[in-house]
């Protein structure tokens, strides 16, 4: 919309002089307004301790990790060789499952990382029960 703005002004001789310049009003914005983004929250895994009963696949357990408002990958390293597998080594986030599966009597760490420099320890242990014959 345009429309023009003028000022009077009496001088001291008793002439008048006006004063107009045009004026163009703004309308508001039509961009859809940006809500701030979240930051993310914080890494966690449940359960955060694993026991394993058994070796193979009979015996594996889930662990899930979630970080809200998150849209990096997890990334998964560990001190396992030999005593257990995890799975995927890597997954999308905000919220990912990751499988534990024993190979060998014995205890190690897995730890899961996020891009954003989180990261969270989980406690695994793989023990066996043995069968007894009478």
């Amino acid at each position: 919309m345009r429309w023009v703005r003028c000022a009077f002004f009496a001088l001291a001789t008793a002439a008048l002089t006006v004063s107009c310049s045009q004026v163009t009003q703004v309308e508001p914005s039509t961009q859809p307004s940006t809500q701030p983004t979240s930051l993310p929250g914080v890494l966690t895994v449940s359960p955060a301790t694993v026991s394993l009963g058994g070796t193979g696949a009979t015996f594996a357990q889930a662990v899930s990790v979630v970080e809200t408002n998150y849209a990096g990958s997890f990334s998964e390293s560990n001190t396992c060789t030999g005593v257990a597998t995890i799975s995927p080594s890597s997954a999308s986030g905000p919220a990912a499952t990751f499988t534990v599966t024993g190979s060998a009597v014995g205890t190690c760490a897995a730890t899961i990382s996020a891009q954003n420099s989180q990261h969270v320890t989980i406690d695994i242990t793989v023990t066996t029960v043995g069968v007894g014959v009478q």
